[in-house]
């Protein structure tokens, strides 16, 4: 399985890539949202992770951009974020659909969420 992380954050964008890839994910990774698109253009992918603030191009920009184009509508998208705020969870619960995770949660609950995603994607597949 194939899990692309976009993440303006390098520390934690490699954490969590080292993390995944422990698990048996092959991971790709970006910068920012218009950084995702290439890798996304580059590679089948069968999650996204992303941050939701991003320069250049943010997660929710990402997100609606990934949804408006057919092939890759059907992706599973997981926003993760530093806040925690009504602003945010405002934002994320607006993006139909998705899953959303702070970036403090203990690993545990990351494999836990990435799993749930996986499978609830593969269950509308079948």
């Amino acid at each position: 399985m194939n899990i692309l992380i976009v993440d303006d954050e390098q520390s934690y964008r490699r954490m969590l890539e080292l993390y995944l890839q422990s698990m048996g994910f092959t991971i790709f990774t970006a910068i920012h949202g218009k950084d995702g698109m290439d890798r996304l253009r580059e590679n089948k992918i069968d999650l996204i992770i992303s941050d939701v603030y991003m320069p250049v191009m943010d997660g929710l920009k990402f997100f609606k951009t990934v949804r408006s184009m057919s092939e890759f509508s059907s992706i599973p998208f997981l926003f993760v974020s530093g806040y925690d705020d009504d602003q945010t969870r405002e934002a994320v619960g607006a993006a139909k659909g998705t899953g959303f995770i702070k970036k403090t949660a203990a690993p545990s609950q990351m494999k836990e969420k990435v799993d749930q995603m996986l499978k609830k994607n593969k269950t509308h597949i079948l």
